[in-house]
């Protein structure tokens, strides 16, 4: 017997967060569907991929078939996330999706020129139930990525943070979060902000780095000009540019400082810390 209009799509099923999530619904007995535009990747023997591409609403109609649950996120740095996601949210209504969870970050309410608030706007209004989730900064981005590349081949972090602080989350905090409400009853139409438990400057930050990897690591603040020099050296359009150096100029006001505590109470322990992260990942750095 097939398991019709139960399923979970995960958008972003490859990706740091959405694999993990993938993962825990797969082991938690729930069908999952993966969303990829390579539906030949293998994800998992009991998870069917299912082709998806944000910019061909044309393969919408395959990933929504017998769905009942969307975990969503939108494009990294996409200005336009908003009008990506209209179709899928459109069609999801039509369809008779029951909950969509929208990865979405940190403060973004603050700003309803931010195209994840209006990503976040658009599924408030769409008629179907939804949790939005608020993450904060990856631990992750220390061991992965633009700033991991620093920290292993110039033994340093260079951006423009300031002394500003960071409730930094782990990324398999905001999966585990994101299983429980999209399998439980009680979070519908309701926000989340997903923090660490515990808020750490920078230069605070990169000296357990320094301490995980046993050698010297430095945090050296720029300003905005020189993020975005670099940043245009790397052939990075200048959308991507803007939306990054927005990040950071929101960081330095202070509302990634917070310690929230939704992720210990859907969680029902404490968040993952950075001083166990830094460690486990101490080969990255």
């Amino acid at each position: 017997m097939s398991n019709t209009r139960n399923k979970i799509l995960v958008v972003g099923a490859t990706g740091t967060v959405g694999a993990e999530l993938v993962k825990l619904l797969d082991g938690s007995g729930e069908t999952v569907k993966a969303a990829t535009r390579d539906p030949s990747r293998d994800l998992g023997p009991n998870v069917e991929a299912t082709r998806y591409d944000f910019d061909d609403p044309s393969t919408f109609d395959g990933a929504l078939k017998d769905v009942n649950r969307i975990f969503y996120l939108s494009r990294s740095a996409d200005p336009i996330a908003a009008d990506v996601a209209r179709p899928l949210f459109e069609k999801a209504a039509a369809l008779g999706v029951k909950h969509i969870v929208n990865m979405s970050a940190l403060g973004v309410e603050m700003d309803a020129s931010i195209s994840l608030r209006q990503v976040e706007l658009l599924l408030e209004e769409s008629g179907i139930d939804y949790t939005i989730l608020r993450p904060n900064w990856f631990m992750q981005n220390f061991a992965t990525g633009f700033m991991n590349d620093m920290i292993r081949e110039k033994n340093g972090l260079f951006i423009p943070a300031g002394d500003a602080s960071v409730s930094f989350i782990d990324t398999r905090d905001i999966a585990a979060v994101a299983a429980k409400v999209l399998c439980q009853e009680g979070h519908a139409n309701k926000v989340y902000a997903l923090t660490g438990g515990e808020s750490f400057t920078y230069e605070a930050a990169i000296g357990k780095v320094a301490e995980a990897a046993q050698r010297g690591v430095i945090y050296a603040p720029i300003g905005e000009e020189d993020m975005k020099a670099a940043l245009q050296d790397q052939g990075l359009p200048e959308a991507p540019i803007a939306f990054m150096l927005g990040l950071f100029s929101r960081l330095r006001s202070g509302i990634n400082a917070p310690v929230e505590g939704d992720v210990e109470q859907i969680l029902g322990r404490k968040p993952l810390s950075l001083e166990d992260f830094v460690q486990e990942f101490a080969s990255s750095f």
